[in-house]
Order: C-alpha cells, then structure tokens, then sequence
C-alpha cells in the first residue's frame, strides 16, 4: 500500500497484529542509512493500537475508490492507498473486525448524543 501525506507519498506494507497495526516503508533499510547520514529523522515505520483508531473510513485516491483514512485518538489521520478496492475493502473489514473500544459509531443515537455533550 501506499502512506499518503501532503508533502509525500510512501510505498510499504501495512501489517495487522493481535493488538495493532503498523507501516513498513519498502526501503526502511536504505532510508535509515540515509537518514544518519544527512541528519534526517522522518521514521520509516510506525506503528498503532487499536485502542487509538477513533474512525476508519473509505476514501478516494487519485479518482480511483481505493483508499482508507484512519482517524487516531491523538488528532493523527492516515491515508493509506491499495492496488484495488478489493484490497481495500478487505483491509477496511479486517480493521473493523477488530476490538476497537474508542471507534465512534455515527449511526448510534447514544453515542451522538454522548458526543454531542463532550
């Protein structure tokens, strides 16, 4: 998949574990040498819990619809761009086949109301 920022667009893996999920951009080797080198110190994987998805959304990437956008409890947002929408689409179902105790669910008048009063 790809991590996609404003000011770059990173090739990796996206891997799903027991508690989490992180990226490991393709050329984490190479950009770590380089990185000592010229004094940089852009990470070239991170990580998250599930505990910190507070959204996950389907989205549109270069007029393709193959992307999601995870919202973190922290204000972070990442927008991670598949070959297809079947990848996609199975990413987006196995995030949300998760325990994910502070995913908001906008269809639940509860938790608007919840909202609402925060």
């Amino acid at each position: 998949c790809i991590n996609v920022a404003p000011s770059r667009e990173t090739p990796g893996e996206l891997l799903l574990g027991k508690c989490g999920m992180y990226f490991v951009e393709d050329n984490a080797s190479e950009i770590i040498e380089n990185s000592s080198v010229h004094g940089e110190t852009e990470p070239a994987s991170f990580s998250w819990t599930f505990e910190e998805i507070k959204e996950v959304h389907k989205r549109w990437w270069q007029l393709r619809d193959n992307a999601v956008e995870i919202f973190l409890t922290n204000g972070r947002t990442l927008l991670l761009a598949f070959d297809n929408i079947k990848v996609r689409d199975d990413v987006y179902h196995n995030i949300l086949t998760n325990n994910l105790p502070n995913l908001l669910e906008y269809g639940n008048i509860t938790a608007l109301t919840h909202l609402w009063y925060t």
